[in-house]
């Protein structure tokens, strides 16, 4: 029975994200934080977990958590809260997002924070407001780039090795072991593009190590030339954002040649969406394909080959026939493979498994035993349409 971890990320739209809205009282309220707030660096190497991202074991306020580095949001660190956002007398903002544009709830807040390679004290962070999507699991802490841009430091981002370490001037790198990529700066989100030449074309993409999708690139769809027969369509929910599930439509490309766009060689990419994006993205796992040095003092992003990369076997998404959620109250084909064209229609209600009635009580296990199956054929599955 083929099995693996995740099949369609549901993975946060606010990845690549801009607020606009009640930006003097958030300004007020921040630069009061940040005239009292304490950071404290580390030079050292330090360790971090590579599971599908960039996670960095930490305390936040006191309690154990682990943070996901998302280079894709243009805030010092976010945080989620479910509580009721009036009651916390939060803001309301417009969020553009990755894929979609949306209003929110968000807050300035002064927080404690401590990894291996910094100690916030008092540090202005982010809380978002956010709603509960059944059986979902606490939502990340993200950890952006505003720190690292601000203090212009440069970071290395070691993928053999899963280590990241910080430095104050590139002639503390071995430099010439990298390559420079073609890459912008913005100086005022410390969001970093780079460009890649995709099917001969050159195209501006977000660095954005928090976008945890399965395909390495992800490019908005009016950019799609042409149609292949290969090509795989996925329509319905494929994402999330602070107020739920989002659906849209993807088509994935098998095996399209990618280079720098200051570079003669290109890369066989495995899988690239083509899909609804305000932006266009390179996730994790294009990144994880080489060691970064992100220089954000000088402005400048450096690549180099990994010298141990195993490549892992690409997800076969021509094999996905479903993805199930709970809408509601009820288990749903929340999305399905639009090309093999499963018997089961989009937004169907799953009545049972294996004979055994889905309940509030046996929704999330079935929710997740589906979800982690590509082949259902094991599966007695009744629905109503």
């Amino acid at each position: 029975m083929k099995k693996l971890a995740s099949i369609i990320a549901i993975s946060l739209t606010l990845g690549s994200c801009s607020f606009i809205g009640n930006i003097s009282k958030e300004a007020e309220i921040r630069s009061r934080i940040q005239k009292v707030q304490k950071e404290e660096w580390d030079n050292n190497k330090h360790s971090f977990i590579f599971k599908n991202g960039i996670w960095l074991s930490a305390m936040v306020n006191g309690k154990v958590d682990t943070i996901l580095f998302d280079s894709g949001v243009t805030s010092y660190f976010i945080m989620f809260d479910t509580s009721d956002p009036k009651e916390a007398e939060a803001l309301k903002s417009f969020v553009i997002g990755a894929v979609n544009a949306q209003t929110i709830y968000r807050k300035p807040v002064a927080t404690d924070v401590e990894t291996d390679f910094f100690k916030w004290t008092d540090h202005v962070a982010t809380k978002i407001f956010t709603d509960v999507m059944p059986c979902e699991k606490k939502m990340p802490t993200l950890l952006g780039t505003q720190a690292l841009a601000k203090n212009n430091h440069i970071l290395l981002l070691d993928f053999d090795k899963s280590e990241i370490q910080l430095k104050e001037s590139i002639s503390k790198f071995d430099i010439a072991r990298f390559f420079e990529v073609k890459s912008l700066f913005n100086r005022f989100t410390g969001m970093i593009y780079i460009y890649l030449t995709v099917n001969g074309k050159e195209l501006k993409f977000i660095f954005d190590t928090g976008n945890t999708q399965q395909t390495g690139l992800m490019i908005d769809k009016m950019k799609q030339k042409r149609k292949e027969a290969t090509d795989v369509v996925l329509e319905g929910v494929m994402s999330r954002d602070v107020h739920g599930a989002v659906e849209s439509k993807m088509t994935i490309k098998k095996s399209m040649n990618v280079g720098f766009a200051n570079k003669d060689t290109t890369y066989c990419i495995p899988n690239i969406a083509y899909t609804d994006v305000s932006f266009n993205n390179a996730g994790i796992d294009f990144i994880s394909l080489f060691n970064w040095v992100i220089d954000f003092k000088n402005k400048k992003l450096y690549a180099q080959y990994r010298s141990n990369y195993t490549a892992k076997e690409p997800f076969d998404y021509a094999t996905l026939q479903y993805r199930t959620a709970i809408i509601g109250d009820k288990l749903v084909i929340a999305a399905r493979n639009k090309t093999t064209n499963p018997p089961y229609k989009l937004n169907a209600t799953i009545k049972s498994v294996n004979g055994e009635q889905i309940t509030a009580d046996n929704a999330c296990y079935y929710t997740n035993l589906l979800n982690q199956n590509v082949d259902w054929s094991p599966f007695d599955v009744e629905v109503e349409e």
